[in-house]
């Protein structure tokens, strides 16, 4: 892997179906060396998109095994890692979230239900988060959740404040680390107000290799999906 890597985490919208083509020529833009995507689904537009971004080099690839018709995970890469078995108190659908180690750090991808369901995900999180603080370590995904009255417009989300627990912990989010009082919106709502809910955490020990955090959202003004890509870049 390159001493410089780029992750992309995006989430595709219920697998992408039709938007298949669209959804690979956005990954394959960006050049990421890690692809984190959230809603991805085990279908034929799935396996139509895994092979395509083996032809791109993104030929090391997992997913959360999600049940048919069920949003999950995909994680690829051009570097080989190892996936890691989630602690035995991951929440039931535990095709949430999937952990894969590189030689250099672990990536945690994750997809969380919203409202209340969230809780025991946000809950797992935290706890994680401990085992995990002392190692090179990134969560990132769709947390249906983001920072009170900064990260949304004209509304609060449900559970906010575990994003401040995180911090509490240590572990910083990516973006707001770079930009502490900016605000850009990864996803809008029905009514058209803003949310940023696409996130990345770094532990204390990978808090010093970041380099760039930022949204491209050109992919969701012109409607390959409804949500911005994170693209976030570490110097390792």
């Amino acid at each position: 892997m390159r001493p410089k890597v780029r992750l992309m985490c995006w989430n595709i919208r219920h697998g992408g179906g039709a938007r298949i083509g669209q959804i690979h020529a956005t990954i394959k833009a960006h050049r990421p060396d890690i692809i984190v995507l959230t809603e991805f689904r085990e279908n034929p537009p799935g396996s139509c998109l895994r092979d395509t971004l083996s032809t791109d080099g993104l030929i090391f690839q997992a997913t959360s095994l999600p049940p048919p018709k069920k949003n999950g995970v995909l994680i690829a890469a051009r570097a080989p890692f190892k996936r890691c078995d989630e602690a035995d108190d991951v929440p039931p659908d535990r095709h949430r979230w999937i952990t894969v180690q590189f030689a250099d750090f672990g990536v945690t991808g994750t997809y969380f239900p919203s409202l209340h369901e969230k809780v025991p995900h946000l809950d797992y999180m935290l706890r994680r988060a401990a085992q995990l603080s002392g190692r090179r370590h990134l969560f990132t995904g769709d947390f249906n959740t983001g920072k009170n009255r900064i990260d949304e417009a004209g509304t609060v989300f449900h559970y906010g404040h575990y994003f401040d627990h995180m911090a509490e912990a240590g572990w910083h989010e990516a973006w707001r680390r770079l930009h502490p009082t900016g605000r850009q919106y990864s996803w809008y709502s029905h009514k058209r107000n803003g949310f940023r809910i696409d996130h990345a955490f770094l532990s204390p020990r990978l808090q010093p290799a970041l380099r760039t955090a930022r949204y491209s959202h050109g992919c969701r003004k012109d409607g390959t999906s409804d949500h911005s890509a994170l693209i976030v870049e570490l110097n390792l």
